[in-house]
């Protein structure tokens, strides 16, 4: 009898603790609130657990417009894309929505800033000077401008976790009453 409350006492924090966990964020490269002096060259985001196909993420200027992404991949926990121009000076935020290895669809936001110091481009002599590629952006759909405020909530979803407590209570209820008879015959 001991044995077996252990076994359910055991059960119980194992599934409910393993069922609680929802994939998150767990670093990303620009970080959030990095300030970088220099563009970077691609945007890299590590989760918690495995994602999905389908996950992706976008990154936006201040101004809602897009900034092209290329070469999007996944790789287990890992959502890298390269970012094939220069950024210009200025606040960028990324856009991630994922699937979770649970498949629960979960997205997130953060921001970066490109702040380059004036004085490099004066030492550059001018044949290396490059000229920014320019993007007509109208074609592209901008982000919400709510999205860039409010915090993009995690869904929180407790079915799961009640059925399987229910079912934990239900197998240890019939378990205990069968022991119980067993004892008495």
């Amino acid at each position: 009898m001991k044995k077996f409350l252990f076994f359910f006492i055991f059960m119980t924090l194992f599934y409910t603790n393993s069922a609680l966990a929802h994939t998150s964020l767990e670093q990303s490269s620009p970080a959030d609130g990095d300030v970088l002096a220099h563009s970077p060259s691609d945007i890299f985001l590590e989760f918690n657990t495995r994602i999905e196909q389908g996950s992706k993420f976008q990154l936006f200027t201040s101004n809602n417009d897009e900034v092209a992404l290329e070469d999007i991949a996944i790789d287990d926990n890992i959502l890298i894309g390269v970012i094939p121009n220069e950024l210009q000076n200025g606040v960028y935020m990324v856009n991630w929505n994922i699937i979770g290895a649970d498949g629960h669809p979960i997205e997130g936001t953060y921001s970066f800033t490109v702040d380059g110091k004036e004085d490099s481009l004066e030492t550059m002599e001018p044949e290396q000077e490059e000229t920014p590629a320019i993007r007509d952006y109208s074609r592209e759909s901008p982000m919400e401008e709510s999205s860039l405020e409010e915090p993009i909530q995690e869904p929180q979803s407790t079915l799961p976790v009640t059925l399987m407590i229910v079912s934990l209570v239900l197998v240890a209820t019939g378990s205990l009453l069968l022991l119980l008879r067993k004892g008495k015959n």
